[in-house]
């Protein structure tokens, strides 16, 4: 009977311990599924950012993949309503008014959205502040017949309110063009100092091969530079008959006769015999 109970148990340990390894690693893949897989919605945008990176953007709804350390972002695609409180502006002749304006806008590219405004807030925060500049200029510039009248060639709030709408999508517009050519603007200063960096180099070796050669040159550039340094306007000298400025003022010839008499010293002289 032992032999008996010890063989039962001992298929039934096994049984557990298979269970428990099968349980161990669907809570692995399904821990794994949940930090690689992600959903997106109907009416949703979804942003895939590597330590606050824009990697990979998803505009189609469906099943998405990311790697485990990276994070996603939602934003919504459809249309919003922004309406901002009502402002006083002054017309052409100094009439107060208050106007009242709805913005209609929706996101139309996610990259530029969370790298510009972030998030909803931050977008409709920058859209009130180009819809004030650009209604209370409109206001400023047209008269209170325009928006107020019973005559209808008089009346031109709907051609000021296109005006306005155009001129912040231009604005839109503008300031992505500045965010372009900031960008090539920068690379073009990198690779102009790397080039600038290239050229000094190569100037300063070329200057010193000439230096070099020359050494006369050499000695009256740097005569002339330290003349020019040390003495102001106006000064008086009193030089000695030997000074190397005084030569090279009264003699435009001191340096070349000078060197020629040094290469002379330096030739060795030759004995002579006597008859």
């Amino acid at each position: 009977m032992a032999g008996v109970d010890g063989s039962g148990k001992q298929p039934t340990t096994r049984r557990r311990g298979r269970i428990a390894v099968a349980l161990g690693i669907a809570g692995i893949i399904a821990a794994m599924a949940k930090l690689c897989c992600f959903t997106v919605e109907t009416g949703e945008y979804a942003l895939v950012t590597e330590f606050g990176k824009p990697v990979q953007v998803i505009t189609a709804p469906g099943l998405g993949f990311k790697r485990p350390y990276q994070n996603v972002r939602t934003f919504d695609s459809r249309l919003f309503a922004y309406t901002p409180a009502y402002t006083e502006f002054l017309t052409l002749e100094k009439t107060p008014v208050v106007a009242a304006s709805t913005v209609l806008w929706r996101i139309s590219d996610p990259k530029k959205f969370f790298e510009t405004v972030f998030d909803r807030v931050g977008a409709e925060s920058r859209l009130g502040d180009i819809l004030f500049a650009e209604l209370g200029a409109a206001i400023g510039r047209s008269p209170l017949v325009a928006f107020v009248s019973m005559e209808p060639n008089a009346f031109r709030a709907q051609s000021i309110l296109a005006e306005v709408s155009g001129k912040c999508r231009e604005i839109e517009v503008r300031a992505a063009a500045d965010r372009e050519k900031s960008r090539i603007l920068s690379e073009a200063l990198k690779l102009a100092q790397q080039h600038r960096g290239e050229g000094e180099g190569k100037a300063a070796r070329i200057y010193a091969e000439s230096l070099s050669k020359g050494p006369e040159f050499y000695e009256f550039v740097r005569t002339m530079q330290a003349s020019r340094n040390l003495i102001p306007k106006g000064t008086t000298l009193m030089l000695p008959a030997d000074s190397e400025l005084f030569g090279l003022l009264q003699d435009s010839s001191h340096y070349e006769r000078g060197g020629a008499n040094r290469k002379a010293a330096a030739k060795p002289r030759k004995e002579g015999t006597m008859r």
